[in-house]
């Protein structure tokens, strides 16, 4: 399924999702796609912060990694914004080769200072998603030392005890945590040092090839494509969440044509009949 990340890369964190849960997906010629799901889950957009599927599924659209995983293969780890890298002989360090002409929504180009600055922040507010790098080692005090940039398009991970590089590669591609922030806007809208925390749980500051339109607490969530996406633009102009609890709201609004992915649908409703009036393929 080639539905969000554009040309052909798939989308792997909402494919992990439906693939954890009962899922329908019903054939609509159109280019926007109508999604339904249970929102209530859904507290916060911002990476650092962002706990569960739903929220991850729509964060990697918006926002781009380093690294990222084959969603044909998911043990695969392959280029994203890095286009390369490497593992120092003692594997204590890992480089990474930036593209060039990479833009955030903002039309800010994206350089290593960037990198470097969403990954401090990660480890600065000691949310959600910094545990798996502290395990590694990494805290906000040595996260200054530990990640560096020689220039604007390279990125030097030290790693600050010894581990698995591959591990640590592996990490950067599976969580979606340490996905790049435009710096420049979301440093624009911090408040007494929160990082933009506050700004980023509703807003985006991303360079994915979807961009935030809009989003109201358990209600929709919209984005549309953002032109100039470096990888070629997305094959979908819109993609709107629906918040919907009841699974055979789901079932019955699939069938009538009002979505084309329900996502959290009961094993009953999955299996039910198709309607005899209706021709399913």
């Amino acid at each position: 399924m080639k539905l969000f990340k554009s040309c052909g890369s798939g989308l792997i964190a909402l494919l992990l999702l439906l693939m954890d849960s009962p899922a329908l997906q019903a054939q609509t010629p159109d280019d926007q796609l109508i999604v339904g799901m249970n929102m209530n889950n859904l507290l916060t957009l911002d990476p650092a912060a962002m706990t569960g599927n739903e929220v991850v599924g729509i964060v990697v659209n918006l926002y781009d990694g380093l690294v990222e995983l084959n969603p044909k293969k998911l043990t695969e780890v392959r280029p994203a914004l890095a286009e390369r890298w490497s593992v120092s002989a003692d594997n204590s360090t890992l480089t990474f080769h930036l593209r060039d002409n990479v833009t955030f929504h903002s039309g800010n180009p994206l350089t290593s200072d960037d990198v470097i600055w969403s990954m401090r922040r990660v480890l600065h507010l000691n949310l959600a998603q910094a545990s798996v790098w502290k395990s590694y080692g990494f805290s906000r005090d040595n996260v200054d030392q530990m990640i560096t940039a020689p220039d604007a398009r390279t990125v030097v991970i030290t790693l600050p005890e010894p581990n698995d590089p591959q591990l640590v590669i592996y990490s950067l591609a599976a969580l979606g945590s340490m996905v790049v922030l435009d710096r420049k806007t979301v440093q624009q809208h911090e408040v007494n040092g929160d990082w933009g925390n506050r700004w980023l749980s509703t807003h985006e500051a991303g360079s994915g090839p979807f961009r935030l339109d809009i989003w109201q607490a358990k209600d929709v969530l919209r984005m549309s494509r953002s032109a100039g996406y470096w990888r070629g633009e997305a094959k979908m102009s819109r993609v709107v969440f629906r918040h919907l609890q009841e699974s055979q709201t789901l079932r019955l609004m699939m069938e009538k044509g009002d979505l084309d992915i329900a996502s959290n649908m009961s094993i009953p409703d999955v299996r039910a009949p198709a309607p005899r009036s209706r021709s399913h393929h």
